[in-house]
């Protein structure tokens, strides 16, 4: 973002939050895929439902592209700005 010309001091705590969720992310992925990306599970019913750590992913996901959005980090965005320097 500094080298872009768009960071600010009060996206602080969005920055820290975004590197928090992609930690969280990192670490839900593993066990994901330890898991061997199961992604459904057997309910107390007998029926299949998401796994927890698959619906754990998707959330993360959407919060993390809803940040990365807001701090202007993604591509689109991306191309519309001139580098300073």
């Amino acid at each position: 973002m500094k080298k872009f010309g768009t960071y600010k001091e009060e996206y602080a705590i969005t920055i820290e939050l975004l590197a928090e969720l992609l930690d969280k992310y990192s670490y839900f992925m593993s066990k994901f895929k330890s898991s061997g990306y199961s992604v459904e599970t057997k309910c107390g019913s007998g029926g299949m439902k998401k796994s927890q750590i698959f619906s754990t992913l998707e959330s993360l996901r959407k919060d993390i592209i809803q940040l990365i959005d807001r701090l202007a980090l993604n591509p689109k965005i991306m191309e519309g700005i001139e580098i300073q320097g």
